[in-house]
C-alpha cells in the first residue's frame, strides 16, 4: 500500500493504493479521521518522530493529546489495517467498542460505463412514475448536484456552535435559590422540594431563549434537509430513482442492503435516529395547529439535532463510495472606488462554475463478485 499523507498540522486524511487487486475489490481508497461522537472530521499534530500527538474533532472538539493520543492513533490504524480487506469488497467496518477516533475508508470501486449507460437507459425506457423522481428528472452524472447540495449544507452548519441547548447553567444565579414548590408522595414517605434561582439578567431572558431556540431550528432544519438531499442523491445513482417524500427513513429504508450495513457499522444508532426526525423538514417546518408543539419540541432538543447531523455526515460519506462527487471553482474579482465627493464604494463579482458527478460503478456485479471472497 503506498500512501500519502500530510506531516505536521493538518486534517487526518490520505489517499491509498493496492496493489494486490483482484475482481471486485477496490484498487484505492481515500481514508479520512472520523469522531465517533459526531462522526466529524479530525485534525492532527505530530512530532519529529511522525507520533499523533494530538487528535481532535473539527466538529465537536473532542481531543486527546500526548501519549494518549500516541496510543489512540496506533489502534486507529491497526484497525484500520484489519478493516481493509472487507471495506475493498464494499462490505462494513468493525470498529472498536470504546473507540473515540476511526478512520474511516472510502474504497473507490471499479467503473464500467457501458454498464451503467444501459442501466439507465433501461430505466429511462420504463416511463414516469409520478410518486418518485427518477433518471427523466435527474440524468446521469446530476445527482451530484443534490450530494453538492447536502455537502455544502452541512459545511455551513458546521460553523454553528456543537453545544446548543437553550437554557445554560451561566444563565442563572445558584447562590441565590428560591423553594418554588413542595411536593409529599408515596404516601407521606418522601418529600419532594422544588428549588429553582433567579435568571442573571431577567430583561434579556425572554430574548436570549428565542435566539438560542432559533439557532437550534435552524441547525436542524438544515441537517435534516442535508439528510434527504443526501439519501436522494444516493438512491438516485444507485437505484435510479428515490421517492417523492421528505420521510427521511422512508427513504433510507429503501436504500441498498449493502448501503445501510456500511452505514449501521459506522452508526450503530442512525436508524432510530432517522425514525425519531423522519419528519423534522416534511411536516414540522409548518407550525401548524396539529403539529406546532410537537414540531418545535423536536426542532428545539439538541440532542436529537446533533445526532441527526451525525447521520448527515455518515450519509456524505455513503454517497462518495456510491460514486457521487463535485466541483465548485470561484473567482472573484474586488473594486475599491472613491468618487469626488469621497463617497467609497467596495464590489465584489463572483464567476461561479459548479459541476455534479457521478461514477457508473456497477455495484450489483460487484456486490455478486464479492461473495465468493467474503472475508
Amino acid at each position: 500500500m503506498d500512501q500519502k499523507a500530510d506531516t505536521i498540522a493538518a486534517e487526518i486524511k490520505w489517499s491509498a493504493e493496492f496493489d494486490d487487486q483482484s475482481a471486485g475489490e477496490a484498487a484505492s481508497a481515500a481514508i479520512k479521521g472520523r469522531c465517533t461522537k459526531c462522526w466529524g472530521r479530525l485534525f492532527g499534530q505530530r512530532d519529529e518522530e511522525k507520533r499523533w500527538t494530538e487528535i481532535k474533532c473539527l466538529s465537536c472538539e473532542r481531543s486527546v493529546e500526548g501519549i494518549d493520543a500516541v496510543r489512540e492513533a496506533k489502534k486507529m490504524w491497526c484497525e484500520m489495517d484489519k478493516n481493509l480487506p472487507a471495506v475493498r469488497l464494499g462490505l462494513p467496518a468493525n470498529y472498536r467498542g470504546d473507540a473515540k477516533f476511526v478512520l474511516k475508508i472510502l474504497p473507490e470501486m471499479d467503473r464500467d460505463t457501458a454498464y451503467f449507460d444501459r442501466r439507465v437507459k433501461a430505466t429511462v425506457a420504463k416511463g414516469r412514475n409520478r410518486n418518485t423522481i427518477s433518471r427523466h428528472d435527474f440524468p446521469k452524472g446530476t445527482p451530484g448536484y443534490l450530494y453538492l447540495q447536502a455537502c455544502t449544507f452541512m459545511a455551513g452548519s458546521g460553523r454553528l456552535p456543537y453545544e446548543k441547548s437553550v437554557f445554560q447553567y451561566s444563565d442563572y444565579d445558584f447562590e441565590v435559590p428560591h423553594i418554588s414548590g413542595i411536593e409529599v408522595v408515596n404516601h407521606g414517605s418522601e418529600v419532594r422540594v422544588s428549588a429553582g434561582a433567579p435568571h442573571r439578567n431577567p430583561q434579556s431572558a425572554e430574548r436570549v431563549t428565542t435566539e438560542r431556540m432559533g439557532m437550534i431550528m435552524i441547525s436542524g432544519m438544515t441537517v435534516a434537509f442535508a439528510c434527504e438531499l443526501a439519501l436522494k442523491a444516493i438512491l438516485i445513482t444507485r437505484l435510479d430513482e428515490a421517492k417523492k417524500t421528505h420521510d427521511l427513513y422512508d427513504l433510507f429504508v429503501d436504500l441498498p442492503e449493502d448501503c445501510k450495513a456500511r452505514m449501521k457499522a459506522d452508526f450503530i444508532e442512525i436508524e432510530d435516529v432517522l425514525k425519531n426526525g423522519r419528519h423534522i423538514f416534511g411536516r414540522w417546518r409548518y407550525f401548524e395547529t396539529d403539529v406546532g408543539e410537537m414540531g418545535m419540541q423536536a426542532l428545539v432538543n439538541h440532542e436529537r439535532v446533533s445526532m441527526l447531523a451525525k447521520v448527515a455526515r455518515v450519509l456524505i460519506d455513503e454517497g462518495g463510495i456510491a460514486g457521487l462527487s463535485y466541483e465548485v471553482d470561484v473567482n472573484m474579482e474586488a473594486e475599491f472606488k472613491r468618487d469626488r465627493a469621497d463617497d467609497e464604494s467596495y464590489v465584489e463579482e463572483y464567476d461561479l462554475n459548479i459541476t455534479g458527478t457521478e461514477a457508473p460503478i456497477p455495484w450489483d456485479r460487484l456486490l455478486t463478485q464479492r461473495s465468493a471472497k467474503r472475508p
